[in-house]
């Protein structure tokens, strides 16, 4: 028995005062793991039998004299040796099948003791059923009930478990119980898929259990633990959610009280005037309001109820229990997470969102690169009172590019893109840099799709804010001029091919690639805002890109030397979490 684990097992018990463990499956049925054994041999290979004779220490491999020598020697033999006859006789099936796995079974009747020591008592199913208003009844301690999700082996159904939790759940009172749902049907890692598939299903509150693989029993006591955390867990995450939704509820009603209450004089000064100013769409700096009353009075609930604080202590007693984590972070953490950073194409193109620091922009048919917009956000800023213009010395900007893959070169210069796709990782190389005419990067915000297209004819997209609407005049008519010299090359005698390379070219390198269309008056280039990298990591972007750019530089030492006061190549660079 590990000190290590019980001590664990009885500190995370502790936090939450659960006093009892009661582990009820049909692997505690007097006989059923032997029955499933004499039962494999009638139509084992005779290769198998010949391996279940030498474990018997008998030359044999007579069926016949097999099953008599199991039933004879069964309850003397050790708990490895029936796993290791269980193993030749009953390998695990498929997880996509409940799959008996009764190696597993008898690791539970093993393994549990050595996590939960004395507080564990192991029910078969007929046992629990004798017992249960023994053990659930008001004054009962808070228990933590590990049920088997089948209950083959005592003629019951492979889903009997799923009935025992329900049935719990009907009883008082429901805060002094804990479910786990075990089984063999699923691996760790479908867990929390599977897990809600079976709420979906039965109609359980996700709240009340978690489902936990059996085999990390004995493979992995630490992650079962992590696990057993998260039951333990599960009710007081679900009571603090629905208090946040609760304030943010309360919250809403004042926030737009406060919202109503800005007079007309106001007004004027805060949303439009201000807007205009810095060419914002009025109704952004409405949400930017709202959103500043909404939160500082849901902070204001939050911090101020006692309830908010007492589960959030409770929540974080229970994770400074260090059993580790129960698995890499989940495809939800990683989609909230990636929601948080970034911004998508759709997003971005279908609210006709200005060109920002941070804008991703891909060449067509490239799936392995892109290119990051790092510039500073004040001159990419169109104010009304510009009409439609930038600062007039503010014309181009990089693009950094940004590259699909493991990580190339020297890592001080590289920016990661962490969580933009999963199981994929994407960097940003600070020293691969473009310089792109801001113009025809332009042409993109203005299109519900992101393309780098426009047409002479296009009307202006009403869901552009005012100064972005005065930019699309302004873009029409460099447009214009792109089309005009296109041809006017082609009268000199150059192909339509040399034209448009000359008429369209936007960036130096030649990255983008334009080509005209006389007919239809447009023009096209090859390329798409597809995603942005929203701020402050945009920010840290650029101050990183800066940094390297203006890095220290020296004359050589004459000596080589272990100090130096020079950032050395080699260094590792700092995280991109600033």
């Amino acid at each position: 028995m590990s000190t290590g684990i019980v001590a664990l097992a009885d500190e995370l018990l502790a936090v939450t005062g659960i006093e009892r463990v009661v582990s009820i499956d049909d692997a505690y049925a007097e006989g059923a793991e032997m029955q499933e054994v004499l039962a494999a041999v009638d139509v084992a290979e005779a290769t198998t039998l010949d391996e279940v004779g030498k474990l018997l220490d008998v030359e044999t491999s007579d069926p016949d004299s097999l099953r008599f020598l199991l039933r004879e020697r069964w309850g003397s033999l050790s708990v490895s040796a029936k796993q290791a006859l269980a193993a030749q006789l009953l390998p695990p099936e498929e997880y996509s099948t409940e799959g008996k796995a009764v190696e597993n079974d008898l690791q539970i009747a093993t393994n549990l003791p050595n996590i939960f020591g004395t507080k564990l008592e192991m029910l078969s199913l007929k046992v629990w059923k004798s017992r249960r208003a023994e053990l659930i009844n008001e004054s009962m301690p808070s228990t933590l009930l590990l049920v088997d999700l089948s209950f083959v082996d005592e003629a019951a159904g492979t889903d009997e478990g799923l009935k025992i939790i329900t049935a719990l759940l009907e009883s008082e009172p429901q805060a002094k119980i804990y479910c786990a749902l075990l089984t063999n049907r699923y691996p760790v890692a479908t867990i929390p898929e599977k897990w809600l598939e079976v709420c979906q299903e039965t109609g359980l509150p996700p709240d009340k259990f978690v489902l936990i693989p059996k085999d990390i029993v004995s493979t992995d006591e630490r992650r079962f633990l992590a696990l057993i955390k998260l039951v333990v867990m599960n009710g007081r995450a679900n009571a603090l959610k629905n208090a946040v939704i609760g304030s943010f509820g309360t919250s809403l009603q004042k926030a737009e009280s406060d919202l109503s209450s800005i007079n007309i004089f106001d007004f004027e000064q805060i949303v439009c005037v201000s807007s205009l100013r810095e060419g914002v769409w009025e109704s952004d700096t409405l949400v930017r309001l709202f959103s500043l009353f909404h939160k500082h009075l849901v902070r204001d609930s939050l911090h101020t109820d006692v309830k908010v604080h007492q589960l959030t202590d409770e929540l974080r007693r229970l994770s400074l229990v260090d059993v580790g984590e129960w698995a890499v972070p989940t495809t939800k953490a990683r989609s909230i997470q990636r929601m948080e950073w970034y911004e998508s194409a759709a997003s971005l193109n279908r609210q006709f969102l200005p060109t920002e620091l941070g804008d991703f922009f891909a060449i067509s048919g490239r799936t392995d690169k892109m290119y990051v917009l790092a510039a500073q956000p004040c001159d990419l800023m169109v104010r009304y009172e510009s009409k439609g213009r930038r600062h007039h010395k503010v014309k181009n900007a990089v693009l950094l590019e940004a590259y699909r893959g493991d990580r190339r070169g020297d890592a001080s210069f590289c920016y990661d893109l962490e969580y933009f796709e999963p199981s994929v990782e994407w960097h940003v190389d600070l020293r691969s840099v473009h310089y792109v005419c801001l113009d025809v990067i332009d042409l993109c915000a203005i299109r519900e799709d992101g393309r780098a297209e426009m047409a002479l004819d296009m009307e202006v997209p009403l869901y552009l804010c005012e100064p972005w609407r005065a930019r699309v005049d302004i873009l029409r008519k460099q447009t214009s001029k792109i089309i005009s010299k296109y041809q006017e090359l082609l009268k000199k005698g150059l192909s339509s091919q040399e034209a448009n390379a000359i008429a369209t070219n936007a960036s130096l390198g030649k990255l983008f690639s334009g080509k005209v269309d006389v007919a239809k008056k447009t023009v096209t280039y090859n390329f798409a805002r597809v995603g942005r990298l929203k701020q402050p990591r945009a920010g840290a972007l650029l101050s990183r890109y800066a940094n390297a750019m203006a890095r220290d530089a020296f004359e050589h030492s004459f000596v080589r030397s272990a100090n130096t006061n020079a950032v050395a190549l080699e260094d590792p660079p700092p995280k991109n979490d600033l």
